[in-house]
């Protein structure tokens, strides 16, 4: 496949990149900076590009198969990274008639009429840190479900640099119980396996180890 890969700079991000290419996958990494870079193969393909320039065309999302979002913001307070960038970015996939998108939110993202008992807790405490970032999260969330993209959303909970193990739980439309921490490996991995599942569609997956 043709992947275009946003945020490939970050944990995941590059995580993201090395499992594609790992797959076979002919990858294009749309960064703000390429010399961030740090992965390099003849099946990479590097496009210098700014979510949050109005100035963007949208290079790097023409051709794609699937475009998948590992952008992320790096403070706590108030940030319109994730609802503006992917604003843009669903502007150039209508544009290059590219429907499918798999972003990535977090856990305490999810709505809280849904929440499990025991994140009822847990979440509160979270939000009075990073109550900007995940708002935004929503406002993403929001404007994929009112596009006629095929989206997925993944909301992890903590995520950690460790390796790949493969053993995930995922919930797809609900809270998933004891979601503690997993891996930006197996993360990678699982979203690159939901590109062609049917079942993620338009769906929220959540997703721990």
């Amino acid at each position: 496949m043709k992947l275009t890969i946003l945020g490939a700079t970050g944990g995941t991000g590059q995580q993201l990149v090395r499992e594609a290419i790992g797959a076979g996958h002919e990858v294009t990494a749309i960064v703000r900076r390429p010399d961030a870079m740090t992965d390099s193969s003849p099946q990479l393909r590097v496009v210098r590009g700014d979510l949050l320039d109005s100035q963007w065309t949208g290079e790097g999302i023409e051709g794609a198969d699937a475009v998948l979002s590992a952008i992320g913001a790096t403070s706590r307070g108030p940030t319109t990274l994730y609802s503006a960038g992917t604003a843009a970015v669903l502007k150039a996939m209508d544009n290059a008639e590219v429907r499918r998108i798999l972003v990535i939110t977090a856990d305490p993202a999810g709505p809280a009429q849904d929440r499990l008992r025991e994140a009822k807790i847990i979440h509160p405490i979270l939000w009075q840190f990073l109550r900007g970032t995940y708002e935004d999260m929503r406002r993403m969330e929001q404007l994929l479900a009112a596009s006629d993209t095929d989206w997925t959303v993944f909301r992890p909970p903590r995520l950690t640099n460790g390796p790949l193990t493969g053993k995930v739980r995922t919930a797809v439309g609900k809270f998933l119980p004891r979601s503690r921490v997993l891996s930006r490996a197996d993360l990678a991995a699982a979203m690159l396996a939901a590109i062609h599942d049917p079942a993620t569609l338009r769906q929220a997956v959540a997703i721990a180890r």
